[in-house]
C-alpha cells in the first residue's frame, strides 16, 4: 500500500439539494430486470458511495451501501428493518433510497446521485415494480449546471486536500502553498476580508454568493478586496497562507448551504469548472513574420503511469501540466483523489 489510507468520498451530503425542471439533465439508461422492486436502479450509486458494499460501517456514522447517515435511516427506513443501513437487505436499503429520494431528491446525494439509473431497477431481490416515464425522470434529475459556456463556479484552489469534511472539521482543506493565488468560487459580495480570526481562520475571506451560500476561505496570507466588494467567479481575490490556527500552509474552504456542507462534494455536485478556468485570457498577439515556428508540442493523451509509494494525484497531475480536478475526471474509478494506491494506473 502507498501512504494513503483506503477510504471513500467525503460525505456531508445530505444537505444540498439541486433544481429540477424542464431544462434539468437527464441519465435515463437500461438495466436488467432482476433486482429490488424499486423506480430506479441504484447499484451505480452505491457502486460510487462504497463501492457496492451493502452491509459497509466504517465508523464514519454512514452506514450500508448508500451511506445513510442514522437520522436519515431512522426517518425513511421500512417498517421492520433493522437499526443500521448496513445490517439491512438491499431490498430495506432501497425501499429507504426511494423514500429518501421522494422527500430530498436527488440532492441528498450530491455527487453519487448523478450514477441513479432513472427508469432500471436494483439488482439484489424482489419483482419488479412500475418505472417511472421519461418525463418523471426529467423532473427529478439535477437541473444542468452551466448557461453555455460559462462557469458558474470553480475550484479556488489547484491543490491536493489534506483534510477532508468530517465531524469536527466542517470543511476541506486544501495542501497548497504560501502565497498562491486564490479565486473566488462563484460570484457574490465580499463579507469580511482581512486579519480578523488569530486564533482560528487567521486573514481570511467570506463571500456571499449570488446564489444564497455563504462560503469562508481562510488561513490566507494577504486579501486583495475588501467589504462590500462585488466579484465574479474565477477573480483573484487574495492568497493563501498559513495564520491563525494551522499547522502548515493550506486554504481551509468552507461552504454553508442550509448549514455546513462537503465544499468538494458540493463543488463537483455543481459541476465547478478548473482553477483559473474563468479568468480573461490576455489578448494573443501575432508573432513577427520573421520569428522562428514554435517546436510542436507533444500530446500527452494516453499517458499512463503506475503510482510509486509517495505519488500523490496532485504531484502526478503537476508534473504533466494538468491539475488534479482535470486527471480525476479522467480516472472516473478513483473514489476520493486523496485516495490512490500503489500499483494503480492513472491516465493522462
Amino acid at each position: 500500500m502507498g501512504k494513503h489510507r483506503k477510504q471513500h468520498r467525503p460525505r456531508a451530503r445530505r444537505f444540498v439539494a439541486l433544481a429540477a425542471g424542464a431544462g434539468a439533465l437527464t441519465a435515463i439508461g437500461t438495466f436488467a430486470n432482476t433486482g429490488v422492486a424499486s423506480a430506479h436502479d441504484w447499484s451505480q450509486v452505491a457502486m460510487c458511495e462504497s463501492s457496492g458494499n451493502w452491509s459497509i460501517n466504517t465508523g464514519n456514522g454512514f452506514y450500508g451501501g448508500l451511506q445513510f447517515t442514522q437520522s436519515t435511516w431512522d426517518a425513511y427506513k421500512p417498517e421492520g428493518a433493522p437499526a443500521r443501513a448496513d445490517m439491512a437487505s438491499i431490498a430495506d436499503q432501497v425501499a429507504a433510497a426511494e423514500a429518501t429520494l421522494d422527500a430530498q431528491g436527488i440532492g441528498a446525494w450530491p455527487v453519487c446521485g448523478a450514477h441513479l439509473g432513472w427508469g432500471g431497477v436494483t439488482p439484489g431481490s424482489g419483482d419488479v415494480s412500475t418505472l417511472p416515464s421519461a418525463g418523471e425522470a426529467v423532473h427529478v434529475a439535477p437541473a444542468a449546471l452551466h448557461t453555455g459556456s460559462r462557469c458558474n463556479w470553480e475550484w479556488p484552489v489547484d491543490g491536493a486536500i489534506s483534510q477532508g469534511f468530517h465531524a469536527g472539521h466542517d470543511g476541506a482543506d486544501f495542501a497548497v502553498d504560501v502565497g498562491t493565488v486564490l479565486h473566488a468560487p462563484t460570484s457574490g459580495t465580499i463579507s469580511v476580508a482581512g486579519p480578523f480570526d488569530p486564533g482560528g481562520y487567521g486573514t481570511y475571506i467570506q463571500l456571499e454568493a449570488d446564489t444564497g451560500e455563504q462560503i469562508q476561505m481562510g488561513h490566507l496570507s494577504e486579501t486583495w478586496v475588501s467589504k462590500g466588494t462585488h466579484v465574479q467567479v474565477g477573480d483573484e481575490i487574495g492568497a493563501t497562507g498559513n495564520t491563525g490556527s494551522s499547522t502548515g500552509p493550506h486554504l481551509h474552504l468552507r461552504i454553508h448551504s442550509g448549514g455546513a456542507v462537503d465544499p468538494v462534494g458540493f463543488l463537483k455536485s455543481v459541476g465547478a469548472c478548473n482553477t483559473g478556468a474563468s479568468v480573461t485570457p490576455a489578448p494573443i498577439f501575432a508573432p513577427a513574420l520573421d520569428a522562428p515556428a514554435p517546436k510542436p508540442v507533444e500530446s500527452a493523451v494516453g499517458d499512463t503511469v503506475t503510482v510509486s509509494e509517495g505519488d500523490t494525484l496532485f504531484d502526478l497531475a503537476s508534473t504533466r501540466g494538468k491539475n488534479w480536478q482535470e486527471v480525476w475526471a479522467m480516472n472516473a474509478w478513483i473514489t476520493d483523489p486523496d485516495q490512490i494506491f500503489v500499483g494503480d494506473v492513472i491516465t493522462f
